[in-house]
Parts: structure tokens; sequence; C-alpha cells
């Protein structure tokens, strides 16, 4: 009876020690599932506010492209004026284009450039966020994103041509500086950019959300 008492007590000490175990792995794997579920909240919250802030950002840009497409057509017409005068400097155009319309044009610029800039700074900051989240292959975002805000840049730049009627176009210098904006800032390679880094960011975002939440 005594024998029979102890293996009764065993047997429930085992039964508690067995449920107290199991207890702690559904414990463990409900916490290991609540994180998950977690992580791909702010996962996704991270994919939404990117893609959002970018086509923000790509929305914003187009009256840039348009002012800079404006400032080449003007530019190229001083510059056919000049050729038809019999003066062969391909800066002289150039010259007389920033004396007649710099100012205006480079205002017109430097207003959208603000609309955007804050946009800029915001995907940016997501672009370092995301870097600590775990994202396979993040670095096809991070180089969408920087592909896209580096237009704000190069408008920058080519702003900083077009402002300033008080350059010395004989300067060697200043000939190769602008050399290198004009050829590497035109509304055509702007707009290249932009559609080639919202391919990529698109990919990499589909991909994500597939990975997510299926």
């Amino acid at each position: 009876m005594i024998s029979e008492s102890i293996s009764i007590s065993g047997l429930g000490s085992l039964i508690s020690g067995i449920s107290t175990a199991a207890i702690a792995i559904c414990a463990w794997f409900g916490l290991r599932s609540w994180k998950s579920q977690e992580r791909a909240k702010v996962r996704i919250r991270f994919l939404d506010d990117v893609l959002s802030s970018t086509y923000q950002y790509l929305n914003e840009i187009g009256p840039l492209i348009h002012a800079i497409k404006s400032t080449e057509i003007g530019i190229q017409s001083y510059c056919e004026v000049e050729r038809v005068g019999g003066n062969e400097d391909r800066f002289a155009g150039l010259g007389k284009y920033v004396e007649a319309w710099g100012e205006k044009a480079s205002g017109q610029i430097l207003t959208e450039l603000g609309k955007i800039r804050p946009i800029r700074t915001h995907i940016q900051t997501l672009s370092v966020k995301g870097q600590v989240l775990g994202f396979d292959g993040f670095e096809e975002c991070f180089n969408a994103c920087e592909l896209i805000v580096s237009s704000c840049r190069q408008i920058e730049g080519y702003n900083s041509v077009i402002m300033s009627s008080g350059w010395n176009y004989d300067n060697p210098e200043v000939q190769s500086t602008i050399d290198h904006v004009f050829e590497n800032v035109t509304s055509e390679k702007l707009q290249s950019n932009l559609s080639e880094g919202e391919k990529m960011l698109l990919s990499f975002v589909k991909r994500q959300y597939e990975k997510t939440l299926l």
C-alpha cells in the first residue's frame, strides 16, 4: 500500500514535471512566434515607408526635371544664336543665358529643391535604418535609394552653374567644371537614373513582401 502510494506520488511528480516542461516549451515557442510577428510588422512598416517616401520624392521632382529641360533648351538657343553671329566660343551662349535668365531659372529650381530636400533626408535615414532590420539583399534597396536621391545633389550642382553670372568662362578650371556638370546632369540622365532606381527598389520590396507575408 505504501509502495503504491509512493509510486502514485512519483507518477504525480513526473506528470507535474512534464507539464511544467511542456508549459515552458509552449511559452518559448509562443514568445518566439510573437517576436517573429513583431519583426515582420516592423519590416512591413519599413517597406511601406520607404516605398511611399520614394514615390513622394519621384512626384515632387517632376517639376525640377522640367526646369532642367527648360534651361537646356534656353542655353542651346542662346548658343545657336552666338554661332549664327559668328561667335564659336562654346561658353558664350551659356554666359548670355545666365546673364538674361540665370537668376529666374535658379530661383525656380531652388524653390522646387526646397520641397524635396526633407524627403531626401527621410529616404536616406530609412536606407540607414533598414540595414539593422536583417533584410536579405538589403544592398539593393540601399543602392536604389542612393541612386534616386543623388538626383537632388546633382541638380544642386547644376543650379550652381546657372545661378552665377560672375564666373570667368575663360578659366580652364571653370570650363572643366561646367563641362563635367553639363555632361553628367541632363534631364534625360536624371530621368533614366530615377527610373532605374525605382525599378531596383520595386524589385527589392516585392521580394521582401513575399518573404514576410507568404
